[in-house]
């Protein structure tokens, strides 16, 4: 007796994966919480290409100058590791030319204190009703890049 086989149809559930250009420039569009949410939503793929994206996007290098303010003339050591396979030791010297990856120039001169680049110096200010509080009333910062690229 030959077994009769059956040809089973695949119905796919999965919604169809837009292209890198439409995932980020939706997801560019989002606050912080939406993206989060959003980003849960994504296939294992898409999520994939959107990192490859921002990887592509942020180990663009430019030349940019170094500043040292703390201590005048010094100089800073790091490694970095802003994705997977992608360390990094670097040596800066005060006012030296470097060609680095584009998200080093930027997180040397975001306003997040993470990487040390900025200490506060505190202090007393007034709130919206009167009471005097303290607060950060200097950034002193340590270190910096330079560049036309970032402007």
């Amino acid at each position: 007796m030959a077994k009769a086989k059956e040809v089973v149809e695949e119905v796919s559930t999965e919604k169809p994966s837009m292209s890198v250009g439409d995932l980020v420039a939706r997801i560019e569009k989002m606050s912080p919480k939406e993206k989060q949410a959003f980003c849960k939503t994504l296939s294992t793929e898409e999520k994939k290409r959107y990192i490859g994206y921002l990887k592509d996007r942020d180990m663009e290098t430019i030349t940019a100058v170094f500043r040292c303010y703390e201590p005048l003339g010094g100089m800073v050591k790091m490694t970095v590791k802003p994705y997977e396979g992608c360390e990094a030791t670097y040596e800066f010297y005060d006012n030296q030319t470097y060609t680095i990856p584009i998200y080093l120039a930027k997180r040397f001169n975001n306003e997040f204190q993470g990487v040390g680049t900025w200490y506060p110096t505190h202090a007393h200010i007034m709130d919206a009703s009167g009471t005097p509080i303290v607060g950060v009333g200097k950034k002193n910062y340590r270190f910096g890049m330079n560049s036309t690229a970032l402007m």
